[in-house]
């Protein structure tokens, strides 16, 4: 009897421990999964800028370099079995929204529709964007449900017209998710001509929802002018006619025209002297009366 509930005590104790060891090992490979998962979900991409000082152009063409990443992306979107060949041609699908028929890589509307599904369903991995935000209404509820995996009818990748439009609409998603935030670190106002064409810009759809602001001295200094501080409403309109940017507060509505009697009667450009840097009579005027003032 003894030896009996020695050996039976002894195979409970293996059986416990191989019960243990089980356990740690789907532990093991669970947390392994999660890190392999982790490694391969998307990483978010910041573009990170500063100084713009108004520079409205330049901003947009900064911003359309985005696309520097998008051969990248493609590349860690798709597998491994695609050529550099054919990521390029998806590049320039995507660039120019619209879908390109090319002999060598020969790829029809539905193999690049599901290229794009990927590539879109690869970004959004990890992302702050909501679906409905970055899609256009049209193909909004198609697009979901390709992401998801499930069926769409037939007619989405046999009828020219509609898949041709749902490459556009793809491209158009992928291109709003390319970037996942922008970090703006100073300065949009200061000597350039369009600071508020940046502001709108950046405050659009869907940019304004994965942009960050840190204030510089010249974005505080416009602040404190638009809550009405004369002395700062001065300098900033200082600046401004320093830069001869007349369209700028047009475009602000600010009339100044009893300013522009006032300056240019009591400062007359050819008697102005000093370190002022107006090229026209009006803007040096207007700037040694608001630097007076």
């Amino acid at each position: 009897m003894g030896r009996n509930r020695s050996r039976k005590t002894s195979e409970t104790t293996k059986k416990q421990s191989t019960l243990i060891k089980a356990r740690g090992i789907d532990e093991l490979v669970q947390r392994l999964l999660k890190v392999e998962t982790e490694l391969n979900a998307n990483i978010p991409t910041t573009l990170w800028i500063s100084d713009l000082h108004g520079e409205g152009d330049r901003f947009k063409s900064i911003l359309r370099g985005r696309f520097g990443v998008l051969y990248q992306t493609c590349r860690e979107a798709l597998p491994n079995t695609f050529t550099t060949d054919k990521i390029q041609y998806l590049v320039r699908i995507i660039r120019q929204q619209q879908y390109i028929v090319d002999k060598d890589i020969r790829m029809d509307t539905q193999d690049v529709i599901l290229c794009l599904v990927q590539i879109l369903k690869y970004k959004l991995t990890n992302a702050r964007y909501n679906v409905d935000e970055i899609l256009m209404p049209e193909f909004r509820e198609t697009i979901s449900r390709l992401l998801a995996g499930l069926v769409v009818p037939n007619p989405i990748f046999e009828e020219e017209i509609i898949s041709s439009r749902l490459i556009t609409h793809l491209c158009h998603g992928i291109r709003n998710v390319l970037l996942d935030r922008i970090q703006v670190l100073g300065d949009v106002f200061d000597r350039g001509p369009q600071p508020d064409k940046i502001i709108r810009f950046l405050s659009s759809s869907p940019y304004r929802r994965i942009v960050d602001y840190v204030f510089g001295n010249h974005d505080i200094l416009w602040m404190g002018a638009a809550s009405g501080n004369r002395s700062l409403i001065a300098e900033a309109m200082r600046i401004t006619c320093r830069y001869d940017h007349f369209e700028f507060m047009e475009r602000l509505d600010f009339d100044i025209s009893v300013l522009e009697s006032f300056a240019t009667s009591t400062y007359p450009a050819d008697r102005v002297t000093g370190n002022f840097k107006a090229k026209t009579e009006k803007g040096r005027s207007m700037e040694k009366a608001l630097a007076m003032i």
